[in-house]
Protein backbone atom coordinates (compact mmCIF):
# COMPACT_ATOMS: atom_id res chain seq x y z
CA UNK A 1 0.00 0.00 0.00
CA UNK A 2 1.44 3.36 -1.02
CA UNK A 3 1.38 5.71 1.96
CA UNK A 4 3.48 8.60 0.71
CA UNK A 5 5.81 9.85 -1.97
CA UNK A 6 9.04 11.41 -0.76
CA UNK A 7 11.15 14.02 -2.46
CA UNK A 8 14.58 15.60 -2.16
CA UNK A 9 15.59 16.11 1.47
CA UNK A 10 12.91 13.82 2.88
CA UNK A 11 13.85 11.19 5.39
CA UNK A 12 12.50 7.79 6.30
CA UNK A 13 12.98 5.54 9.29
CA UNK A 14 12.48 8.06 12.06
CA UNK A 15 9.81 5.97 13.76
CA UNK A 16 12.24 3.10 14.27
CA UNK A 17 14.94 5.49 15.49
CA UNK A 18 12.70 7.37 17.91
CA UNK A 19 10.89 4.35 19.30
CA UNK A 20 13.77 1.86 18.98
CA UNK A 21 11.61 -0.61 17.09
CA UNK A 22 11.93 -2.46 13.81
CA UNK A 23 11.18 -0.43 10.71
CA UNK A 24 7.51 0.16 10.00
CA UNK A 25 7.64 0.39 6.20
CA UNK A 26 9.52 -0.56 3.07
CA UNK A 27 10.81 2.19 0.81
CA UNK A 28 11.14 1.75 -2.95
CA UNK A 29 13.08 4.28 -5.02
CA UNK A 30 11.93 5.20 -8.53
CA UNK A 31 15.14 7.11 -9.26
CA UNK A 32 18.76 7.11 -8.12
CA UNK A 33 19.02 7.90 -4.41
CA UNK A 34 21.90 8.96 -2.19
CA UNK A 35 21.00 7.19 1.03
CA UNK A 36 22.56 7.50 4.45
CA UNK A 37 22.08 5.52 7.62
CA UNK A 38 22.47 6.71 11.18
CA UNK A 39 22.58 4.92 14.51
CA UNK A 40 19.63 5.47 16.83
CA UNK A 41 21.81 7.03 19.53
CA UNK A 42 23.32 9.52 17.04
CA UNK A 43 19.87 10.42 15.72
CA UNK A 44 18.50 10.97 19.21
CA UNK A 45 21.51 13.14 20.07
CA UNK A 46 20.86 15.23 16.96
CA UNK A 47 17.22 15.84 17.92
CA UNK A 48 17.83 16.16 21.66
CA UNK A 49 16.82 19.82 21.73
CA UNK A 50 13.25 20.29 22.95
CA UNK A 51 11.94 21.86 19.73
CA UNK A 52 13.62 19.37 17.43
CA UNK A 53 12.55 16.33 19.42
CA UNK A 54 8.98 17.64 19.63
CA UNK A 55 8.83 18.07 15.85
CA UNK A 56 10.38 14.65 15.26
CA UNK A 57 7.87 13.03 17.60
CA UNK A 58 4.97 14.77 15.82
CA UNK A 59 6.23 13.49 12.45
CA UNK A 60 6.61 9.95 13.78
CA UNK A 61 3.16 10.03 15.38
CA UNK A 62 1.53 11.39 12.22
CA UNK A 63 3.16 8.70 10.08
CA UNK A 64 2.11 5.98 12.49
CA UNK A 65 -1.48 7.25 12.41
CA UNK A 66 -1.44 7.49 8.61
CA UNK A 67 -0.15 3.91 8.35
CA UNK A 68 -3.08 2.69 10.44
CA UNK A 69 -5.73 4.46 8.34
CA UNK A 70 -7.67 2.28 5.89
CA UNK A 71 -6.98 3.08 2.27
CA UNK A 72 -9.46 2.94 -0.58
CA UNK A 73 -8.54 1.02 -3.66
Amino acid sequence: TLLATCGPGDGVGEIALLHRVRRTATVVANTTVDGYSIESSDFLDAVAGFDASTVAERIATARLERSRMPTSV
